[in-house]
């Protein structure tokens, strides 16, 4: 089964499925069915993808419980001190297996949207004009009238990057394509066709601790967490894929 057919099946909208081979439709009773046994016999991964391709946030939360419940054992068994920033550290694992901005993140974002987002670009534009026409205007209420504009319109433009920024990952130059056509057509230089705006290592360190020594020492505990994730989301792809075969063969 293709990656593409696979992904159809976690749309909730999908009222049937149609299989190859003129056999019996796939209804959406069967999906429920195999996404009940999915959870059940491997409820983080099930968690991964409903996180992943529905954008589920019950899921997430049960998730993120997971999560903080797998850092607390890690750190008995690993004899670790420092269990709440142990589960910091996992909890971003799951902010960047989803894409999730980090706080450390904003700032750069912000400048990102500034620079490609495209309100931003025309309110800039727009706040050029108002400036220009402030530098001819004489009449005093005409020149509070256009100080007014451009301070509202350098107000929105905050605003509006400040709540992009802190929303999505999604590269602005590309609007998270991974593509540009201009000035030609190739791979993003910003996101290098990732279509996702990366945290930096600093910017993942200064966003668990400000003490970046004891983040460097447990960083070990991140690789863990990522691997058991991947692991879980992989195991659970690869069954879902069985379940349909299953269930579609039958």
């Amino acid at each position: 089964m293709s990656t593409e057919a696979a992904i159809k099946i976690f749309d909730p909208r999908t009222a049937k499925l149609e299989p190859r081979g003129g056999k019996s439709s796939i209804h959406w009773d069967d999906i429920a069915a195999m996404l009940a046994t999915l959870e059940r016999e491997n409820p983080v991964g099930y968690q991964m993808i409903m996180v992943n391709y529905r954008d589920d946030k019950q899921q997430e939360r049960a998730l993120r419980d997971n999560v903080t419940k797998w850092a607390k054992t890690f750190c008995s068994k690993s004899q670790l001190a420092d269990r709440p920033l142990v589960e910091r550290m996992c909890q971003t694992v799951v902010d960047l297996q989803f894409h999730r901005p980090l706080s450390s993140q904003h700032r750069s974002l912000q400048h990102l949207h500034r620079l490609y987002g495209p309100y931003a670009q025309r309110e800039t534009t727009r706040m050029k004009k108002l400036k220009k026409m402030l530098s001819k205007e004489l009449r005093d209420d005409r020149i509070s009238y256009l100080e007014e504009q451009i301070s509202a319109a350098r107000k929105n433009i905050n605003n509006w990057v400040v709540a992009h920024a802190q929303a999505s990952t999604h590269c602005p130059r590309c609007r998270g394509t991974g593509i540009i056509n201009q000035p030609q057509h190739g791979t993003c230089p910003v996101c290098n066709g990732d279509r996702h705006i990366a945290p930096t290592h600093r910017e993942i360190v200064r966003h668990i601790s400000s003490n970046t020594g004891q983040v460097e020492m447990y960083w070990f505990v991140m690789d863990e967490c990522r691997w058991w994730l991947s692991a879980s989301a992989s195991a659970a792809t690869t069954r879902l894929c069985e379940l349909f075969e299953m269930n579609r063969d039958g």
